[in-house]
Order: C-alpha cells, then sequence, then structure tokens
C-alpha cells in the first residue's frame, strides 16, 4: 500500500480516570512536532468527562464507555473507529518525547517492510524522578528469538500499519498481557522492529504478584495453541521462574524489574535531555492546572 509523504496517525487513547498523570500524557500529544494526528480518546469508565481545548476539538472523538470492559475491548474500539494509516498507541500514565511521532512516522515511510514498531523507554517514578533506561531493541528476528520470554517492545510505543490489525485485532479475552498475546500470535506473519533510543517515559508501578500471574496466565492460556510442546514447556518454566522474582522482590521490597533497567549515563545523556525538555513543552502547553 502507498503511503502518503503526510500520513495520518490515529492516536488510540483509552483511559479509566482524568487526572494530572491523564493531562501530563495528553499534553504530550498535542505538543508533538509532527501534526497530522486524531486522538480516539476512550474513556472506559462511567461518568468520565473530558472537555479538549478548543484548538484540538476537531482533532479528537471522545466514546463513552456505559461500564468498564477493559483495556482489549477499547483498542478495538479505537482501531474500528480511525482513520489514519498509521495507529499509535498511548497510555494515560506515560507521555510521549515531543519527537516519537515524527520519528516513527519517518521510519515507517522508509521502510516498507515493517509493519510495527517500538522504542526503548525511559522509566520515571513520581515528581518524574529518572530510575533509568529500560532498553528494547532490535530487527524482528532479535525480538522474537525468545518470544516465549517477552517480545520487547513496550506497548505504549507503537506505531503500527493500520493494515496490521485486518486480522490482529486484540484478543478482549486476554484481560492482561494483551501486548505479548497480540505479538506472538502474529509473529510468523508480520515484521516488527524496535529503536534503541528512548522515546516514551514510562511511568513504574509496582504491580501485585498477583496481577503479574494473572497476566502471564492469560498470555499462556491465549496462544498455548500456537506454540508446540517446548515452547510451552519454555513458556512455564520462564514465567514461574519470574513468579518467584516478583515473590522475592516484593518480600525484600525491591524494584521487581530492577536488573531489566540500565542507569542513565553520559553515553545516553541526551535522552535525559529529551525526557527533560519534553516537560518542559508540556508545562507550557497549560491545557489543565493543578
Amino acid at each position: 500500500m502507498k503511503i502518503r509523504k503526510n500520513p495520518l496517525v490515529s492516536v488510540i487513547f483509552p483511559t479509566t480516570r482524568i487526572d494530572k498523570e491523564f493531562y501530563l500524557a495528553i499534553n504530550s500529544i498535542y505538543i508533538q512536532t509532527y501534526e497530522n494526528w486524531e486522538i480516539l480518546l476512550i474513556l472506559d469508565a462511567p461518568k468520565l468527562h473530558y472537555n479538549p481545548p478548543n484548538r484540538y476539538k476537531k482533532k479528537i472523538k471522545i466514546f463513552n464507555n456505559r461500564k468498564n470492559f477493559g483495556i482489549s475491548h477499547c483498542l478495538n474500539i479505537g482501531i474500528n473507529e480511525s482513520k489514519g494509516e498509521f495507529i499509535a498507541r498511548m497510555d494515560s500514565d506515560d507521555f510521549s518525547f515531543i519527537n516519537r511521532f515524527e520519528k516513527q512516522v519517518k521510519y515507517l515511510i522508509n521502510n516498507d517492510s515493517i509493519d510495527l514498531i517500538g522504542s526503548s523507554v525511559i522509566l520515571f517514578e513520581d515528581e518524574h524522578k529518572i530510575l533509568g533506561k529500560k532498553k528494547c531493541y532490535g530487527n524482528h528476528l532479535d525480538l522474537t528469538k525468545l518470544f516465549w520470554k517477552e517480545i520487547p517492545i513496550p506497548h505504549p510505543t507503537w506505531m503500527v500499519r493500520k493494515n496490521f490489525f485486518n486480522n490482529n485485532l486484540y484478543s478482549e479475552v486476554c484481560y492482561r498481557g494483551q501486548d505479548q498475546e497480540i505479538l506472538i500470535r502474529s509473529m510468523k506473519n508480520n515484521i516488527f522492529y524496535c529503536f534503541n533510543e528512548s522515546l516514551l517515559g514510562y511511568r513504574f508501578n509496582k504491580k501485585s504478584i498477583k496481577s503479574r500471574s494473572l497476566g502471564r496466565y492469560r498470555v499462556y492460556l491465549s496462544i498455548r495453541n500456537n506454540i508446540n510442546l517446548f515452547e510451552r514447556m519454555k513458556f512455564i518454566q520462564h514465567h514461574f521462574l519470574a513468579f518467584l522474582r516478583d515473590w522475592l522482590s516484593n518480600l525484600l521490597n525491591l524494584h521487581t524489574n530492577s536488573l531489566l533497567i540500565g542507569k542513565i549515563s553520559l553515553e545516553n545523556n541526551k535522552e535525559r535531555l529529551d525526557f527533560n525538555n519534553t516537560l518542559e513543552e508540556i508545562d507550557k502547553c497549560q491545557t489543565k492546572q493543578f
């Protein structure tokens, strides 16, 4: 399919709350250097309300769910209602760096064979304290060779050709881990790529052991018929050990992903600057004051 030089990017943005974190996330879309986008905002809770700034009202479609249907259902609503040639993900507690869309669009235009791209992320806590960088990068083979462990493309960083979703809508049975389920299901017929450069600030939340375990179990149930016995055993072995790691980290009150976080160093100091510059631009945007 021939792509225009300035393709529309549809940003799928589900949320269950309108708060300070939400405004940080949505303002990071407003300040993008790439300006041809639309937002499909899915309010997945009763009585939520968002009034966009006047200058952006024509670029935002708002969908109000009568009850909480879950993220997979919301993502499928956004995909089906989107008009863009490319689809980008956005979570309501993270923020995109100011040049994220510009770099991802350029890469997809110049690389026709790639269906889905993502990037590394800078992890942060409250008050925007940087924890470090989660490095997620490589070509399709690098990313998928240990798929039973993880396909390391952070979900909020995705930008995808819309036709990818023709046969790959999200499984609504998979309440958690829906990104891994769809990646594993589609990896034999599509090509992925992930930038080493961080293009998103990812808020680190310490999930409960129950939440993590449920996510792993849901993914396994969804993919088990698409993988062989050896791959099933590798999946079970790895995620059982991950459960033990989570349990031990919780017991010792450690960051569960501490071994995956590389400290910010001088060699990637540009990413620290990108992180801080984006926050400064978001502050200037000031579409909501708290």
